[in-house]
């Protein structure tokens, strides 16, 4: 960087200061021309003017930020923050460099321990930067993680949790996966309580139209775990819109999300679902396949009876095995249930919830149960 001066050197302070980047004008930063991404400024002058306050103007500021942009592990070099928001009134929110600035603002604020400031300024940064590039661009990348801290340090969990999600789905997405890998992922993502990750990738199959009818099941079951009970009866019906030419595994499932959304709906007689499932376990071809539900079940069972948890839990685990599916029709607990008897009061071969510790109860029942339908 040279600076020129008309007169003397001794008149150095009181002479116009033109700074050059790379043997271009200063005033390239204030042209639309310029993105800190394409030039590659020479930071010396513009730095030591800034931190000596030499020269605090709103233009200096641009270049400083426009530096910090371009180096941001210089950050930690900058002492002299005062004034550097006097740098938006050079530029307006059209400036293509705008969002940048934004968040080069944001993230000395937060270093100031000035959360909210930081939080407000992240979050314009964000907003702009979204709307001009892809998701999984690496600038979106880096704002992402730069809100994503600052929103967990005030306490804004929920919405850190959304973008953290969104950011985990576009570099899965990148790796470019078959759907049925993107599939078992979401499960992974489920199974890891990463509800949000895992309805982004089912709802990425859906706009495939890949397994409609399964992958909206999976979706009520995620639904399920959040409590959101619109969402599970919109995609319990979308589910059974896109029945036709499904697995023959389907069908039951949708029964069985049709049958805990009647239960939470506070129903005590629901003989004519129970009645479908067992017409198609009993007559489809290859019904069976291993479905994780426990999960689902365990969350649910504060608002369950007793007779509903073990009715589900034996369920999900006939969906699984043909073998199983036979001893259970044996049972008469199950054929208590088939003919719309009241299960009030009734248990499962001596193994009842006792309503205080539902782990301890699963792992009794389950235990009790593996040993009454494999024996």
């Amino acid at each position: 960087m040279e600076i020129k001066s008309a007169k003397k050197e001794e008149n150095f302070l009181r002479t116009p200061i033109d700074l050059v980047f790379d043997d271009e004008p200063f005033d390239v930063f204030n042209s639309n021309n310029f993105t800190p991404t394409t030039i590659a400024p020479t930071p010396a002058n513009a730095l030591e003017l800034w931190e000596n306050g030499i020269d605090c103007s709103g233009s200096v500021a641009i270049a400083v930020l426009a530096i910090l942009i371009k180096n941001p592990e210089w950050l930690v070099n900058i002492k002299n923050t005062t004034g550097l928001q006097d740098a938006l009134n050079c530029v307006t929110p059209s400036d293509p460099n705008y969002p940048q600035y934004l968040q080069m603002l944001g993230i000395l604020a937060d270093r100031n321990g000035c959360t909210d400031e930081a939080l407000s300024l992240l979050r314009k940064s964000y907003d702009l930067q979204t709307k001009r590039l892809d998701l999984n661009h690496p600038e979106i990348i880096q704002i992402t993680e730069s809100l994503v801290k600052i929103l967990e340090k005030t306490g804004n969990f929920e919405e850190a949790k959304k973008l953290m999600s969104t950011l985990v789905f576009e570099r899965l997405i990148r790796q470019q996966l078959s759907n049925i890998d993107l599939r078992k992922k979401a499960l992974q993502y489920f199974l890891e309580g990463e509800y949000e990750v895992a309805i982004k990738i089912y709802m990425y199959l859906v706009k495939k139209k890949f397994d409609l009818a399964s992958t909206h099941c999976h979706l009520a079951r995620v639904y399920l775990m959040k409590d959101c009970e619109n969402d599970v009866d919109y995609h319990i019906k979308e589910a059974w819109l896109y029945r036709n030419g499904s697995n023959p595994y389907v069908l039951p499932r949708i029964f069985f999300l049709r049958l805990v959304f009647r239960m939470l709906e506070g129903e005590e007689y629901y003989m004519d679902h129970l009645k479908k499932i067992q017409q198609t376990l009993s007559e489809s071809r290859r019904p069976f396949e291993e479905w994780t539900m426990h999960p689902v079940v365990e969350k649910l069972s504060p608002r369950l009876t007793s007779e509903q948890i073990i009715l589900l839990t034996v369920l999900i685990e006939a969906f699984g095995s043909k073998y199983k599916y036979k001893k259970l029709k044996k049972t008469s607990f199950w054929q208590k249930a088939i003919s719309g008897d009241d299960l009030k009061g009734t248990n499962f071969k001596g193994v009842g919830f006792k309503g205080h510790n539902i782990k301890d109860f699963f792992n009794k029942f389950l235990s009790n149960l593996y040993d009454i339908l494999n024996v």
